[in-house]
């Protein structure tokens, strides 16, 4: 674990202390000349302390998340409707892509969260065009509604409880709670999902592990997903490599 900063406080106000085990942390330092004050957060100053272009929050923002993904819908299909070769528009890019690479909608989400994300909405298929599903509120709805419920599940009391573990100690009972609790897709071999039986069967089970297939395409980042069916020719990853998903050693997850 390497410390790449740390503010030390008086006795009664304890010290902040920057770790991370991965070496991803990145720091920018600012200053001024004069001390920092909490109107500042919300003055001219805002630009400089955090990043505009990202979206408000999918957790205590919902609203106003909302609005700006009901506009990247509108522009979403705007654009598909005026495109003379919808086929040639969606190869360039997928739902997964957009939601990745589109933080001033998508606050939060990434390669991991998104694919999992489209996972738990059915099984939505990661290189399926951004468009496909903003055509109707069948499939537009449940999309808009899961963002929120996803991204909410990690400040939920029960996964604080499971996989925040002890500060500046590893805790292998959180590292394996997270991975088979929390992680659905991505980089698995294989996923438990409910499964219904009958009364008449003579062995009851309530899930089934189902393998997970790791997809790539002209050398981008590969993603995961449980679908075999052929999507359509002109989807991304529709005509890239197929295979069986290593997974990371933490494979089915508890419904």
């Amino acid at each position: 674990m390497t410390a790449f900063a740390a503010f030390v406080g008086e006795e009664d106000t304890g010290t902040l202390v920057m770790v991370d085990d991965s070496r991803l942390l990145r720091i920018r330092i600012m200053s001024r000349s004069t001390p920092w004050t909490a109107e500042d957060l919300c003055s001219r100053f805002w630009p400089y302390l955090w990043s505009d272009q990202h979206s408000p929050d999918w957790i205590y923002e919902k609203g106003g998340a909302e609005e700006r993904l009901d506009g990247w819908r509108a522009n979403v299909l705007s654009e598909h409707s005026l495109s003379a070769s919808p086929a040639v528009t969606s190869a360039v890019t997928s739902i997964s892509d957009a939601m990745r690479s589109n933080q001033e909608v998508f606050n939060g989400y990434g390669q991991h969260t998104a694919q999992d994300l489209l996972h738990t909405l059915g099984g939505l298929w990661p290189g399926m065009p951004p468009y496909a599903p903003c055509l109707n509120d069948a499939t537009y709805l449940p999309f808009k509604q899961r963002l929120h419920e996803y991204a909410r599940q990690y400040q939920s009391p029960p996964f604080r409880y499971r996989c925040l573990g002890v500060p500046l100690a590893y805790s292998f009972k959180s590292d394996d709670s997270y991975h088979t609790q929390y992680l659905r897709v991505y980089r698995k071999s294989i996923v438990r999902e409910p499964y219904a039986y009958t009364d008449s069967e003579l062995i009851s089970v309530k899930y089934r592990d189902v393998p997970v297939h790791r997809y790539t395409y002209s050398g981008q980042d590969p993603v995961y997903s449980v679908i075999t069916a052929r999507p359509p020719s002109h989807w991304k990853y529709s005509g890239g490599d197929v295979t069986q998903a290593s997974g990371l050693g933490y494979d089915a997850h508890p419904v």
